[in-house]
């Protein structure tokens, strides 16, 4: 009696494919979670310049509404959403004497040694400068009613 071979016909995946598939898989979820994590470091980092920056603003909008004046180098410590930034100003004569650049560099920590933001300004003599006048309307003026 002849013995038939009997060949099975198989539908499903072998488990060397499986393995390739995951493998493929792995690789490309790891570079997923890496330029997520890389993303976020961004943003991180994205938020502390602006935030610095915002920190700079104000000490210059602070010198200018105080009328500081005086040359050399200033350093103090600012909070603002929710952190202690720490800044350093610079007050430079110009060659217009009666305009002096600042140099603000804001870190967040208290060494300095790493500026997170920088921001470049000028000052005018508080001399010079014309203080603000409302306008009034004129005396023969009389209101509509």
């Amino acid at each position: 009696m002849a013995r038939s071979s009997c060949t099975r016909k198989s539908s499903g995946f072998t488990l060397l494919e499986v393995m390739v598939a995951l493998a493929v898989l792995a690789i490309a979820l790891a570079a997923v979670v890496d330029k997520t994590v890389e993303r976020g470091v961004n943003i991180t980092h994205l938020r502390d310049r602006t935030l610095a920056h915002w920190v700079a603003e104000n000490r210059l909008a602070e010198m200018r509404a105080m009328n500081e004046w005086r040359e050399g180098k200033q350093t103090g410590r600012s909070e603002l959403a929710g952190r202690t930034w720490y800044w350093e100003v610079e007050t430079l004569p110009t060659p217009a004497r009666r305009l002096r650049r600042v140099v603000i560099r804001v870190a967040a920590d208290e060494d300095r040694a790493n500026p997170i933001s920088t921001l470049n300004g000028f000052l005018l003599d508080p001399a010079v400068r014309q203080p603000f006048v409302p306008i009034q309307p004129d005396d023969g003026e009389e209101e509509q009613q």
